[in-house]
């Protein structure tokens, strides 16, 4: 793992503690002392008993069970810096494995964490923009995608045109669908009143 360098000279505390807190569910902030006790915990569910990493590491190498967490950025602009995170685990004689992303957005200039309560004024609107960005792009036929369990996520990614809700397998369709996706361009908010004005500046919208 590599922990994110200096950003613009600082450590950047805040986008460090949401990252493990994401990756590892665990507000320690120590990066070593965080992936100690993740190995020691139950690899799917926290309230069910499984195999911990530590007991998937003794399986022969012939057997295939595993635990990926990897952290990096999908985008570095003047203001805001995006980190995806990415996990991957498959249990010896599971369907099949189970993939999920999630993500950070980070503003340099406040040195915060962008959340969803920074972007969004009307949630509502919001959620009719999500729901229009899948349907244009996966349409309403041929997928499993189920409308009704859309709503708002805290998973978003900002880039330099858009900013995309990322729904992880299971969340609103089956597992074959894969991840959904609504990407909303900048400019779609210009006619609409559901961002805050932080949102407004950040996006560089003149209304």
């Amino acid at each position: 793992m590599e922990w994110p360098e200096k950003l613009r000279g600082k450590v950047p505390a805040a986008l460090q503690r949401e990252i493990i807190n994401l990756a590892f569910n665990d507000s320690v902030n120590d990066i070593n002392t965080v992936v100690a006790n993740r190995v020691k915990q139950p690899i799917f569910y926290e309230d069910v008993p499984s195999v911990t990493q530590e007991e998937v590491d003794s399986i022969p190498q012939e057997y295939s069970s595993f635990l990926s967490i990897n952290v990096m950025p999908s985008y570095m602009g003047d203001r805001v810096y995006t980190y995806n995170i990415g996990l991957s685990n498959y249990m010896l004689g599971a369907a099949h494995g189970l993939e999920s992303r999630q993500t950070v957005c980070y503003d340099l200039k406040l040195e915060k964490v962008i959340m969803l309560d920074d972007l969004v004024a009307d949630r509502d609107k919001m959620v009719e923009l999500i729901k229009s960005a899948i349907e244009a792009e996966y349409g309403t036929d041929d997928n499993c995608i189920d409308y009704s369990l859309i709503d708002l996520t805290d998973n978003f990614a900002i880039d330099v045109y858009s900013i995309s809700f990322i729904y992880n397998p299971y969340e609103v369709a089956c597992y074959a669908q894969g991840e959904v996706v609504a990407r909303i361009p900048f400019y779609e908010f210009f006619s609409q009143k559901c961002l805050t004005p932080y949102a407004k500046e950040l996006f560089s919208i003149v209304e």
